[in-house]
Parts: structure tokens; C-alpha cells; sequence
């Protein structure tokens, strides 16, 4: 075959310098820190990586860099790509000893959603804020088509009241996020803020009071994984009113580059003594805990009355700026009881929807033993919309 004129190829051969295996680990790929990128990294069965340095392959089996070693630690890079396949595709897939394992039971999705997939995608960074919930859709409709079940904002209907105790938290300690400049999702779904320590309770919990009476998401377009437009949850449950108050928070704000929405975790643990509860029935409550989404501020709402009342919402300061003392009424919805702990959703009024609450954390408390029992059966019920 003759080629063409404006197409030679020049005889020689082409070398490069060595490639270290151990300098060439300490390079981190660009795109191993971008949330666009996660799903690829998990869905494929196979991966040629271009990489900065190298090339790389990774199978559910196996490894191999250019340079002709395995990477020292790409079983641990890709422990979320082995749970993905053995979790959601167990009929083909076979870790490196020829072992089948996981198991496709939606109680089992429902644990590798909450653990490994939001946990791991949070800590991403994207460029647009609005691409949180699309940037993941490729796992989600697997995961709705194996399970039939509905996507919620990066909830699923049947795991619901588990993932509505998720907290913005590290190490058991308080750590705020923030919110994006546009609305991205209702304020019960993690994907209503940006943190890298999103967590949820590691045991499933269930809906012991049946408080759940409705919730629904309305999608921008046709993809129900995709961009939400609004969203809400009918509750009705025992509740208590309380006064929140947050001392004065001073504290070096985060460095966040311009254009890029990242979760910083240098951003050091919110004090856990500057949220104080009052109204809570002390004398049966010996400890509890406050896990705010966001920095929070105060406002002012008209009650039925038309009297001015303050109360606190979700305020769209960063973690870390100054932020004056704050007191305001608050609602504590009482989801569930693990054990001795009782959770709370701790809800504000709504900055957009008259009638309507927006959430604003997470209230862990443990009633004493002698008063547990009588305890949340004395408090009021009624129903909350939480939008």
C-alpha cells in the first residue's frame, strides 16, 4: 500500500527516560480529584488511564502501570470500583482469588450508596454547582433500575428515613458545609449543600413511628436522576418547639479557588459548645448533640398572630467566616430511636414557602433510662411539610 504524500512515517525508534515506579505513585492524577470523573472510574468493567505521568490498566481483577509494576496501592484506590461491580453486577464479577462475592439485595445497595458512593462523590470538586446530582447519574439508574425504586435528590424512597439522619460531620464532631449560589435540592438531601464529611448512621434504622406520610422530587428535565427543580416531605410526627442559640463563631475562612466548588477539609470541626438547646426536657435528657448543615442565622417570621418571631434559618455564609450570636425558635421533629438515641431533624420556617419548614440539622439526644418511655409519647404531633 503506497502512502499517502502528506503522511510519512520516519524510521527510527522512539525512547522515553525510565519511569520510576515509586516518584510516579506520588503524582496524583487530576482527574482522581473531580466528581465528573468518579462514575467513569466505577462503572466500566475495564480501564486504560492516560495518566500524568503513565498510562495505567485496572480490571476487577487487576492492575498494571506502564512502567511494568502493579500499583502498591490500587487495591485500596479501588475499593469503591470492586464494591460497585460486586454489589451491583455479583454475576460477573470475580475479585483476583476467583471468589463471586456481594450480593444485588437492595439492603446492600442501599449501605454501598450511603457508605461508599455519597461519602467518597462529596469529596469532589466540580466547576458547576449544579452538576452534583447529574454528575452521579449513571450509578443512580443502575442502581433504580436493579431496585425499581425511586430517586429522590439523592435519597431512595425505601431507604428513606436511614438517609434523612445524614450529618455534615467529622469524627463525631459538627462540621458545617455550605450552600451553593443556586438551589440544587430540598433541604433534607445532602445534595442541598456542599461538604466533604457527609456521613450517615451506620445501622439501618427504622421508621419505628411511622412518620412518613408522603415525599416526592420534580426533575428540570427527563432524566430522573438529573437536575431537581423542587422537592418535599410529608411528615407527621412528635416534635417539640426549643430556642436554638449559637455564640459568636470567629474563625479563618476557608480558601476556596475562584470557579471551583470544592469541599476544603482544612476547615476545622464547628465547637460543639457554641449550639445551645433550650427547651428540652433537661431534667429527662442527660446528653445530645447538634450537627448543623450550614452556618445558620436569624430572622425574623410572622406567626399567626401577625407578631414578629425570631427564628433560624440556613444563612449562605462559608464555614469559618465571622458570624454574630444568634438565638431563634426552632421545631425538633422526632425521626426515629436507636437503641438509647433519639434523632431529631431540627427544621426552621422557610425563607421561600409560607407554611413550609427548611431543614437546618441533625439532633442526637439520650434520654435517661427511668424517663424513656413516657418521654416522646407526651410530646405534641402534628404535620410538617420540609421542603
Amino acid at each position: 500500500m503506497e502512502l499517502s504524500p502528506t503522511y510519512k512515517v520516519l524510521p527510527g525508534i522512539k525512547v522515553r527516560e525510565v519511569i520510576d515506579n515509586a516518584d510516579s505513585m506520588l503524582i496524583k492524577d487530576p482527574l482522581s480529584t473531580r466528581a465528573w470523573a468518579f462514575q467513569e472510574r466505577l462503572v466500566p468493567q475495564r480501564i486504560l488511564s492516560f495518566g500524568v505521568v503513565q498510562m495505567s490498566w485496572h480490571c476487577n481483577g487487576s492492575a498494571l502501570m506502564e512502567c511494568g509494576y502493579e500499583p502498591q496501592n490500587w487495591k485500596r484506590v479501588d475499593i469503591n470500583r470492586e464494591l460497585y461491580h460486586s454489589t451491583l453486577k455479583p454475576e460477573t464479577h470475580q475479585l483476583s482469588r476467583g471468589k463471586r462475592v456481594g450480593n444485588s439485595k437492595p439492603p446492600n445497595i442501599y449501605a454501598f450508596w450511603r457508605r461508599s458512593v455519597v461519602p467518597t462523590y462529596t469529596r469532589l470538586e466540580l466547576t458547576k454547582e449544579r452538576d452534583r446530582l447529574p454528575a452521579l447519574s449513571a450509578i443512580a439508574n443502575e442502581i433504580r433500575r436493579i431496585t425499581q425504586d425511586e430517586y429522590l435528590a439523592g435519597i431512595w424512597r425505601q431507604d428513606l428515613l436511614t438517609s434523612l439522619l445524614w450529618t455534615s460531620a467529622s469524627k463525631e464532631a459538627p462540621k458545617p458545609g455550605w450552600l451553593p449560589s443556586e438551589y440544587r435540592a430540598p433541604s433534607w438531601s445532602w445534595a442541598s449543600i456542599e461538604s466533604s464529611s457527609i456521613t450517615f448512621p451506620k445501622n439501618v434504622v427504622r421508621d419505628k413511628f411511622n412518620i412518613i406520610l408522603d415525599a416526592n422530587c420534580q426533575t428540570t428535565g427527563v432524566n430522573p436522576t438529573g437536575e431537581v427543580s423542587h422537592g418535599f416531605i410529608r411528615l407527621l410526627c412528635r416534635w417539640l418547639p426549643a430556642t436554638l442559640k449559637v455564640d459568636m463563631v470567629s474563625k479563618k475562612i476557608p480558601k476556596i479557588s475562584p470557579g471551583m466548588i470544592s469541599a476544603d477539609a482544612s476547615v476545622s470541626p464547628e465547637p460543639d459548645e457554641t449550639h445551645k438547646l433550650f427547651g428540652f426536657p433537661t431534667p429527662c435528657v442527660y446528653l445530645w448533640e447538634c450537627f448543623p448543615d450550614v452556618p445558620l442565622k436569624e430572622d425574623q417570621n410572622l406567626n399567626a398572630e401577625e407578631t414578629p418571631t425570631n427564628t433560624i434559618q440556613r444563612s449562605d455564609l462559608k464555614p469559618g467566616a465571622n458570624r454574630p450570636a444568634i438565638s431563634g425558635a426552632v421545631s425538633c421533629l422526632l425521626l426515629t430511636q436507636v437503641g438509647q438515641e433519639a434523632f431529631f431533624m431540627i427544621v426552621g420556617k422557610s425563607r421561600t414557602h409560607s407554611g413550609a419548614f427548611e431543614r437546618l440539622g441533625i439532633l442526637k439526644a439520650v434520654p435517661e433510662d427511668r424517663f424513656w418511655e413516657d418521654w416522646y409519647g407526651q410530646l405534641k404531633v402534628s404535620e410538617f411539610l420540609v421542603v
